[in-house]
């Protein structure tokens, strides 16, 4: 599915190209879905009841999954794919097991071996967030 139009120049020659957000993303040994889907579709995978609020997103480990929702901007969908592949990164890396004092330091240096893993393997995922307006 195609969100949006942007305009590049190549070779002095203005060119339309359209822009979707990545079918998937690579970390660890795994390879994750990224999908969008309608309010109801997201409530009923994550469990949520219909009458609570519609989350943006949601990563789910055991499907290997991201999903986004339908309908929000190319912005929003970049801001909430970040934030679901940060769950994914943490989950990757184990961040919930550590002690407490550990916690700091280390999940900084996790993080960033997380997210320089996501943009090494992931060029689409780059150039979908960094045209996101």
């Amino acid at each position: 599915m195609w969100d949006s139009l942007f305009i590049a120049q190549i070779g002095g020659v203005m060119v339309a190209k359209k822009t979707c957000l990545p079918k998937e993303f690579h970390l660890g040994g795994y390879t994750y879905d990224v999908r969008e889907v309608d309010d109801t579709e997201l409530k009923k995978t994550i469990g949520r009841p219909m009458d609570e609020e519609v989350p943006y997103g949601a990563f789910n480990p055991d499907y290997q999954a991201i999903l986004i929702r339908k309908n929000m901007t190319n912005q929003m969908k970049s801001l909430t794919l970040m934030h679901e592949i940060t769950h994914a990164i943490m989950y990757n890396n184990n961040v919930g097991m550590l002690k407490e004092e550990e916690q700091n330091e280390d999940l900084v240096d996790r993080m960033g071996m997380g997210f320089m893993e996501v943009i090494k393997r992931n060029p689409e995922i780059i150039s979908f967030v960094s045209k996101a307006k």
